[in-house]
């Protein structure tokens, strides 16, 4: 579900683009994501997933490209080729290797090793991202600070809401989120 709404928005986008700006598109898909991130969250029955997997889907197919718009129209003419493709190669490479290291890891050591292997992981791909990218590294850890604060704030609200406890399934739901959500912004 999520891959056929994000299609969908895709494949929408540049009308959507010619309507209005970067930065409401970025505004209003970081939306659509937060709320698919909540009703998947709270789903007890099939059509709240649905509507939270259709909303994360819709939101996700319009942000990653407006951000590596963003990017690639912040980098110099002369390293535009480069930033498409660290974003293309990082993307792949977290997408495969980051969740297979993650249950390795987790199966070996326990959750908390998990956690501080991501935390060491999140600190060097942004003194990477400092390092090589200078400005563009701004956006992208604006982005990923707004993304963890959202993602704590919603985790403590239905855990509050709902006596909800995280199982091991939600923690491996949530570091693979931060991959995915460091992946896409990166």
């Amino acid at each position: 579900v999520p891959a056929l709404s994000s299609a969908l928005v895709g494949f929408n986008l540049g009308r959507i683009r010619r309507i209005i700006s970067v930065r409401w598109a970025l505004a209003i898909s970081a939306c659509f994501w937060a709320m698919g991130m909540m009703f998947i969250g709270w789903a007890h029955v099939l059509v709240v997933l649905i509507i939270g997997t259709l909303c994360y889907g819709f939101g996700e197919g319009a942000l990653i490209p407006n951000l590596q718009e963003v990017a690639i129209n912040e980098a110099p003419q002369e390293h535009r080729g480069a930033v498409v493709a660290t974003w293309v190669g990082f993307a792949r490479l977290g997408q495969t290797i980051g969740p297979l290291l993650a249950g390795v890891l987790l199966s070996a050591s326990g959750a908390p090793a998990v956690f501080i292997a991501g935390a060491v992981g999140l600190v060097a791909m942004l003194l990477f991202l400092v390092a090589y990218y200078r400005s563009i590294a701004l956006i992208i850890v604006t982005g990923l600070a707004i993304w963890g604060s959202l993602v704590f704030s919603l985790a403590a609200l239905v855990s509050q809401w709902t006596n909800y406890a995280l199982s091991l399934a939600g923690i491996t739901g949530i570091i693979v989120a931060i991959g995915v959500t460091v992946d896409s912004l990166s």
